[in-house]
């Protein structure tokens, strides 16, 4: 199920997305929502899942919460969360292959006044590009 609202609908119609990769160690968050969930170096990021619906937001306040750390030069766009046991729950549960992409969307929901993000675990954003060219 896809919230949709003013938030999420571009002036064009479109839903504003953001993208993750989930690699063998690492979830990597792209530029777009880096800014839009204000994530820096050393930002804490709490996940939730239910079967193979996650869904995670901002959570600075928890020793817990995964730490952002910053990739090399090379990939200065993009954050990442260095943890091989989250990269592989989330692969496991939703039956994807290493290194899938995801769409991200913002959700209406909030904790702790900090908006909360949906992966969109469904389909990966290769799957998705086969079923439009196809």
């Amino acid at each position: 199920m896809a919230i949709i609202n003013k938030a999420t609908v571009t002036q064009s119609g479109e839903v504003n997305r953001y993208i993750i990769t989930v690699e063998l160690d690492s979830v990597n968050f792209w530029s777009d929502i880096i800014r839009d969930a204000n994530i820096t170096h050393d930002t804490g990021i709490t996940f939730d899942n239910d079967g193979s619906y996650w869904k995670f937001w901002v959570d600075n306040e928890s020793d817990d919460a995964f730490r952002v750390k910053c990739h090399d030069k090379k990939k200065s766009n993009t954050l990442k969360i260095n943890s091989r046991p989250l990269s592989r729950m989330i692969l496991k549960s939703t039956g994807k292959p290493l290194n899938s992409r995801f769409y991200v969307q913002k959700t209406t929901h909030r904790v702790d006044g900090k908006p909360v993000y949906e992966i969109l675990t469904h389909k990966t954003v290769d799957e998705l590009m086969e079923n439009v060219e196809g």
